[in-house]
């Protein structure tokens, strides 16, 4: 058995990744058992993948199978070989986008628009996926310019952040000029309860339970920038959902999008504020 996630790619599961050092049979097993700062690089890279794949993905499976494959051929056992390209995987890993099977983007491509939209492809209860692929089409249906300019197209593209039992959640950056004052770029962010279909919205995550004080003590507030300062209430931010945390955004004024920036908060310290009904509480748990 290859070490560093063989076991995930011929599994559904990736939630034990990491093999057995007693029965390392390869040089390459060898070589990670004995060696404390390999097993850590190992057992990190074992995360990181288990992050970007929580669905099974076949895609993904045959590009960890290369790379295993390379990387037993590259080192031979060699430690500082190894130690190299394990680190350099796990920064490749960070950088991507998580994989998910059940749910594929769709192209729209005609003068002036090029946009890419989510669409649900796998979903047990197709009521619930219909509902949710007629309202996210319906809103990538109006990305467009009410005068096309054929100079300057109106692009979205579009990247699922978090796909599971509960919740489809994505991210769409937004660009276009439509002969407006200045060009515009901005992140476009929704949420669908997968119980319901219906979108999430902070309110739907939180309730009453996240406060002004509660942000600033989870570092949610904009300290830096003098002409931005001041506390961000709970209506004033929007969110997009990952893997291993919740990312808010502040729904500010066009004029003030200078002021918009990321917060990322691991589930695990927004645990106390998120009402149990909701369909985020099972991240956190």
């Amino acid at each position: 058995m290859k070490p560093l996630l063989l076991a995930a790619l011929c599994s559904v599961s990736t939630s034990a990744l990491a093999f057995d050092c007693a029965k390392a049979k390869s040089v390459t097993e060898k070589a990670i058992c004995a060696d404390a700062e390999l097993k850590a690089l190992d057992d990190q890279l074992n995360s990181v993948f288990a992050a970007r794949t929580p669905f099974k993905h076949s895609n993904m499976k045959r590009a960890q199978r290369a790379w295993l494959t390379t990387r037993d051929a590259s080192c031979k056992g060699d430690v500082v070989c190894l130690k190299k390209l394990v680190t350099e995987r796990i920064s490749a890993l960070s950088d991507q986008p998580p994989q998910f099977k059940g749910v594929q983007l769709v192209t729209i491509s005609k003068p002036a628009v090029d946009v890419t939209y989510p669409q649900l492809t796998e979903f047990a209860d197709e009521k619930i996926k219909a509902r949710v692929n007629k309202a996210i089409a319906a809103e990538a249906k109006e990305w467009k310019c009410d005068e096309p300019d054929q100079t300057s197209p109106f692009v979205v593209r579009s990247e699922v952040t978090l796909l599971s039992e509960a919740v489809l959640s994505f991210t769409a950056r937004i660009t276009y000029d439509c002969h407006g004052a200045y060009p515009t770029d901005t992140l476009y962010r929704r949420n669908f309860d997968l119980r319901t279909g219906k979108p999430i919205s902070t309110a739907n995550v939180f309730g009453e339970r996240l406060t002004p004080k509660a942000l600033k003590t989870l570092g949610v507030e904009i300290k830096d920038d003098p002409e931005c300062n001041g506390e961000l209430a709970p209506d004033l931010l929007e969110l997009y959902l990952t893997p291993n945390a919740l990312v808010f955004m502040p729904a500010f004024p066009h004029a003030m999008e200078v002021c918009t920036r990321e917060f990322k908060v691991p589930y695990s310290a927004l645990k106390q504020f998120i009402s149990p009904t909701s369909p985020v509480a099972k991240l956190a748990e």
